[in-house]
């Protein structure tokens, strides 16, 4: 890394550090609103009585979330910016829950199969849309956040957003009981989609401007997380 990158990032260290917990933690109390374990269960046990149909919810978010950075990965090794990439390809994230917070507030008379589509279609995209993030997202933090501090910054993230997804879980299930159906699920993708805009509309509280993920042959001397994904989707195609 260069003198001057140095420089930037040490300047900026801390901003990047405190903003990135609370945007991660801000993210883990809005996902808490349409939680994969609990709120999107109940929407679609109250659309189908196949049991079945709710096992495809772990199935959808984890494909979406880990296959895509197996083809991602070596087009983002190959870009000299990462935050061009987390910008565009979060846009997928928001706009479904936006989406489905519409129909579900405006249009309830839907027949249930046709809303239990739109759930799970919408929901695909998302999970398709945060794995198409990931890997850009994980290099930049990489590059802005210092590694000694990488422990205390997942662990900051990840205890506050706990706390925070408490709350947005009590929340979520004051809506549901005490608004009818489907209508109560949309305020929550409402809320969801709300929280989103809030934080990464303009990027502004993505702090990255001040060091925004460039590379080189001095951008640092550990191998950063979109070349050790590009290795294995290439050892897995040979």
């Amino acid at each position: 890394m260069t003198t001057s990158s140095e420089a930037v990032l040490a300047r900026y260290a801390r901003r990047n550090f405190w903003l990135n917990v609370l945007d991660g933690s801000a993210f883990t109390f809005g996902i808490s609103l349409v939680s994969r374990f609990t709120v999107l269960p109940l929407i679609v046990e109250r659309l189908t009585d196949a049991r079945w149909v709710q096992g495809l919810i772990p199935a959808i978010f984890f494909a979406g979330w880990l296959l895509p950075g197996l083809f991602t990965a070596p087009l983002i090794a190959a870009q000299p910016r990462r935050k061009p990439w987390v910008l565009l390809a979060t846009i997928g994230e928001r706009l479904p829950f936006l989406a489905m917070g519409i129909i579900l507030l405006t249009l309830p008379d839907l027949p249930t199969s046709v809303l239990l589509v739109i759930v799970l279609t919408l929901y695909a995209i998302f999970a398709t849309s945060a794995g198409l993030t990931s890997i850009a997202w994980q290099d930049l933090i990489a590059r802005v956040i210092p590694g000694r501090r990488w422990g205390v910054f997942f662990g900051l993230q990840a205890g506050l957003g706990g706390l925070l997804g408490i709350g947005g879980g009590a929340l979520a299930a004051a809506i549901l009981a005490q608004q009818p159906f489907p209508q109560s699920a949309g305020i929550p993708a409402k809320c969801w989609h709300a929280r989103l805009n809030l934080l990464r509309s303009d990027g502004g509280l993505i702090p990255f401007s001040c060091s925004d993920g460039r590379t080189g042959p001095s951008a640092g001397a550990d191998p950063p997380v979109s070349r050790l994904f590009a290795r294995l989707g290439a050892a897995l195609a040979a």
